[in-house]
């Protein structure tokens, strides 16, 4: 990477006697490319200061640097080179705009209570950390977003461990209700011939599909972890399900069910709030990032007209 330099230059003074500089500033993005921006207008000696200042020259150096430049009329400062438009490209297009379109369906799963809980293996199937939202080759630029926006990681740290407490939660509401007596229970009595028969099912191994007769009680807890509701008729759960979900959903009020489900409910609210956020935090980053590099949100070819 090329050094970034600002050049700074004594300018005439103002017929008040108050001195004036001018300041160029090479290789801004760190590369050769870039060069050097137009001159500044006419700075006087707090602007250039204050210039300096927001480009991170503690103040003591900011003093010595114009001292110099009043002396021999021009010197030199290193500077760290600034996020330029091909880095925000590139952070729009693998960091930024799927994080957004994956917090915006991470919502709209929290608010149905929908947690995507898979027992087999235990895992959130479409909630997920930050990073596991990307592609792998996106890891280097969420990187470095993480380390030149400090606000911008810690959000995304405070999603990460709401993604984390979600899971635990749910984890615990479904080994609560497979150990459950009640749960276990309830269903054995929906299981029954006479049960079975008033939904139209002539065979328990009708209503299970793939799984094993030993994951019945899993893939029943699984639905009520995630709050699902009517299945279509292509799961083969479905009329199981939808006949007796009312009765299933009722068993998470159960005393030794129900803390459970109100610490995946708290758990869920956390998540809920953290999402929103992150997504904040990401929307706004991009419309600073856009108007200051002049880099669109999307690139593509022009939208056909909508008739």
């Amino acid at each position: 990477m090329f050094p970034r330099f600002a050049h700074i230059e004594r300018s005439r003074q103002a017929s008040d006697g108050t001195r004036k500089y001018r300041i160029h500033d090479a290789n801004r993005y760190g590369d050769e490319e870039s060069g050097f921006t137009q001159p500044f207008l006419v700075l006087s000696h707090d602007e250039a200061s204050n210039w300096l200042a927001s480009e991170g020259v503690p103040q003591p150096e900011i003093d010595a640097l114009l001292q110099l430049v009043d002396r021999q009329g021009s010197t030199s400062v290193r500077l760290k080179a600034r996020i330029g438009p091909r880095i925000v490209r590139a952070w729009f297009d693998t960091v930024i705009n799927p994080l957004i379109a994956s917090l915006e369906m991470e919502l709209t799963l929290a608010g149905k209570g929908n947690w995507t809980w898979r027992f087999r293996p235990p895992t959130l199937e479409l909630i997920r950390q930050a990073r596991r939202y990307l592609e792998p080759a996106a890891a280097a630029s969420l990187e470095q977003i993480s380390r030149l926006e400090p606000e911008t990681k810690a959000t995304i740290r405070s999603h990460d461990d709401s993604v984390d407490l979600v899971f635990n939660s749910a984890a615990g509401l479904h080994n609560g209700l497979t150990s459950a007596r009640t749960f276990i229970d309830l269903c054995d009595s929906l299981w029954g011939p006479i049960a079975l028969a008033a939904t139209g099912i002539h065979d328990i191994r009708d209503i299970f599909g793939g799984y094993v007769p030993e994951e019945r009680y899993d893939l029943i807890a699984q639905y009520m972890v995630n709050n699902t509701g009517e299945l279509p008729s292509y799961y083969a759960t479905s009329k199981f399900w939808n006949w007796h979900r009312t009765t299933l959903m009722e068993t998470l009020n159960q005393p030794e069910i129900r803390p459970r489900h109100d610490s995946l409910l708290q758990a869920g609210e956390r998540l809920e709030g953290a999402s929103r956020d992150l997504l904040r935090r990401l929307e706004d980053l991009r419309l600073v990032l856009s108007l200051d590099h002049d880099v669109p949100y999307v690139v593509g070819s022009p939208a056909d007209a909508v008739l």
